[in-house]
């Protein structure tokens, strides 16, 4: 009968967990490649982020236009967005509302510093604002003493990883989580309703709700993309970890019969 010791159940514990983890790593170093390789051919479909009434007519163009102007359609694919676009961070989110009109009012959850509205041009519009605090809302009424056609900017502070809101508006809502983050795990975190499209701009994931109108709130949990392949590996090493254990358990347990029984004849044979 073989023994297996502890010295050998740890080292085919640590041959196991090897054998789980290459195949995680060369995963990595293909996806790593692979990104750069999308990347560098700028393989960003812009008309994902739009509407159908929204697409973008592209003319065919050779690789160095393309690489060239490729900068400038994941920004547009961004400023065109008819509706607002929440961009997460790990301290704050930046918000941009658009805007056509002389006046607005803006409902918050927070008090907010630096509201600022640019025109068509890019160009900075005065604001005259005032604003007051009802039923746990921050609402803001702005005066641009003329007919604007721009966007308005703010930040929020952020959630954790979690964001939530409850849209006042009926327009379009684009949520573009931090780079290195996903969402869609059900045991990681999920958004909620549903998306209506889901894109990579900037390099990072987009999430659009088209109409907003019978959404009561929207809520995001996101997680980095590469929390799901860890928590493989950690469940794999306890897996691992209990099955040693197993073994170990067993083989002693055998030791132990095998030396009653020997000793149990050798009572017999002294009888």
């Amino acid at each position: 009968m073989i023994e297996i010791t502890p010295k050998k159940s740890i080292l085919f514990l640590i041959a196991l967990t090897a054998a789980i983890l290459s195949p995680h790593a060369c995963c990595a170093e293909i996806d790593g490649q692979a990104e750069g390789m999308y990347n560098a051919a700028d393989g960003l479909n812009i008309s994902e982020s739009m509407n159908e009434t929204e697409k973008q007519i592209i003319l065919p163009m050779d690789n160095d236009s393309a690489e060239h102007n490729g900068a400038s359609q994941k920004v547009r694919a961004v400023d065109e967005f008819n509706g607002t676009v929440y961009r997460l961070g790990e301290v704050a989110i930046e918000v941009t509302v658009p805007v056509n009109a002389s006046r607005l009012n803006l409902t918050l959850p927070e008090e907010v510093e630096n509201i600022t509205l640019y025109d068509e041009y890019g160009r900075t519009v005065t604001i005259n604002s005032s604003h007051r605090f009802w039923q746990g809302n921050y609402i803001y009424g702005l005066e641009f003493g003329r007919h604007v056609k721009g966007k308005l900017a703010y930040n929020l502070t952020a959630q954790g990883q979690q964001f939530v809101i409850s849209p006042k508006e009926s327009g379009p809502v684009m949520v573009i989580l931090p780079e290195g983050y996903t969402t869609g795990d059900r045991l990681l975190g999920i958004a909620w309703p549903p998306p209506d499209m889901t894109a990579r701009l900037e390099g990072k994931n987009a999430l659009t709700w088209n109409n907003t109108s019978q959404v009561s709130y929207i809520e995001v949990s996101y997680y980095r993309e590469n929390a799901l392949a860890a928590l493989t590996i950690i469940i794999s090493i306890l897996v691992l970890a209990a099955i040693a254990l197993l073994i170990e358990y067993y083989f002693s347990i055998r030791k132990l019969r095998a030396l009653r029984i020997r000793e149990e004849e050798e009572a017999i044979k002294k009888n």
